[in-house]
Formats: structure tokens, C-alpha cells, sequence
């Protein structure tokens, strides 16, 4: 968990954009679950972004997966 949240934060200072930090929230969340003994089973990839993001939805993580594709 420690990794993913330092992950998480050299790319929300980093990226202008913020995508990639948003995209590695859902990877922090998926790590502190598995530190409190809980499965990510059956959960999708950026599923999770939506707890982050206020009034947040699983399109948001879609939409954000797709402005990444188009700055690669």
C-alpha cells in the first residue's frame, strides 16, 4: 500500500492533466483492501475511482482511460 500510494502521489504532482493520478487512486484503493484482508475479486479495473471522486461514476474512470490513449 505504501508503494502505491507513493506512486499515486509523484503522478499527481507531476502530471498537468492529473489522469494518471486519478487512474492510480483506483490502484491505492485496490491495495488498502488487500491490507485489510479484503478480495478485489470480481471488481473492474477503475471501479473504485468512483469513491474517490465526488458524485463520481464508473464512466468517469472510462472517460479518463480514454483521454490517457489519446496523449500516448
Amino acid at each position: 500500500m505504501v508503494k502505491a500510494f507513493a506512486n499515486w502521489r509523484t503522478a499527481s504532482t507531476n502530471d498537468e492533466s492529473g489522469t494518471s493520478g486519478l487512474l492510480l487512486i483506483d490502484k491505492l484503493f485496490r491495495e488498502m483492501r488487500t491490507d485489510l484482508g479484503e478480495s478485489n475479486k470480481g471488481i473492474e479495473e477503475n471501479k473504485l475511482l468512483g469513491l474517490y471522486i465526488i458524485g463520481g461514476k464508473p464512466e468517469l474512470a472510462t472517460q479518463t482511460n480514454n483521454a490517457i490513449s489519446m496523449n500516448d
